[in-house]
């Protein structure tokens, strides 16, 4: 991704973009496919709307979790091929890594 820095900040509309293993201190975190982006906090966010959007987001992910384990435990697993099923846990376990995620920023608001 580092070489796509300037790429993203200009689609981005930033000014820096910094790479990093932790999050830092006074920042929030929003969770996608494979990635976390942290954002300073400033008093222009409204935390209680953002609480909310990461509940809504967490609903999703769990509503989906549920969905594929309940195809992983019936007739699907059985029949489907090893791929695809194989995809499908894969995906379910990307889903409860984000869910994992929301949780803690939920609970860090």
């Amino acid at each position: 991704m580092s070489e796509k820095t300037e790429l993203i900040l200009l689609l981005a509309g930033l000014g820096q973009l910094n790479f990093c293993d932790e999050k830092p201190e006074q920042t929030i975190g929003m969770v996608g496919k494979g990635f976390e982006v942290f954002m300073h906090i400033s008093e222009s966010i409204d935390l209680s709307q953002l609480k909310m959007r990461f509940e809504k987001e967490a609903l999703k992910e769990e509503a989906f979790i549920n969905k594929v384990a309940a195809k992983l435990k019936g007739n699907f697993a059985k029949n489907a091929p090893e791929e695809i099923v194989r995809n499908e846990k894969e995906k379910m376990e990307a889903s409860s890594t984000r869910l994992k995620t929301l949780r803690s920023y939920i609970e860090a608001l």
